[in-house]
C-alpha cells in the first residue's frame, strides 16, 4: 500500500500553522490547560514518530544518500539536531524495538 507520504506531512504542516494562529489569549481560561495538555500529547506523538523515522533512516543507511558517515551525523548536519542527542534518540530507539 502506497502513502503519499509527502501530502500528509503537508497536512501536519498545515495544521500546526493553524494552531500557531491561535493567540491563546482568545482561549477561554477553563480550556487553556486542556490544550496546553493536547499540545504536549501531540508533540510526545511526534517526537516519537521522529524517533522512530530516524532509527529507519539508520538501520536502512538511507543518511548515505546524503553522504553522512551514520545517522547521527546526518540529523546533525541535515536535522539541526547535536549529534549527542540523535544518538541518544537512536539509543532510544534501539531500547523500544527491543521490548
Amino acid at each position: 500500500m502506497s502513502v503519499d507520504v509527502a501530502g500528509v506531512l503537508a497536512g501536519l504542516d498545515a495544521a500546526v500553522a493553524g494552531v500557531a494562529a491561535i493567540d491563546p489569549e482568545t482561549i477561554h481560561p477553563g480550556d487553556l490547560p486542556g490544550a496546553v495538555k493536547q499540545l504536549r500529547r501531540a508533540r510526545n506523538r511526534l517526537e516519537a514518530v521522529e524517533t522512530s523515522w530516524l532509527a529507519t533512516v539508520q538501520r536502512r543507511q538511507a543518511h548515505k544518500t546524503d553522504g553522512a558517515r551514520d545517522a547521527a551525523t546526518w540529523a546533525r548536519d541535515q536535522l539541526g539536531s547535536s549529534w549527542r542527542d540523535a544518538a541518544g534518540q537512536l539509543n532510544t530507539a534501539d531500547k523500544l524495538d527491543a521490548l
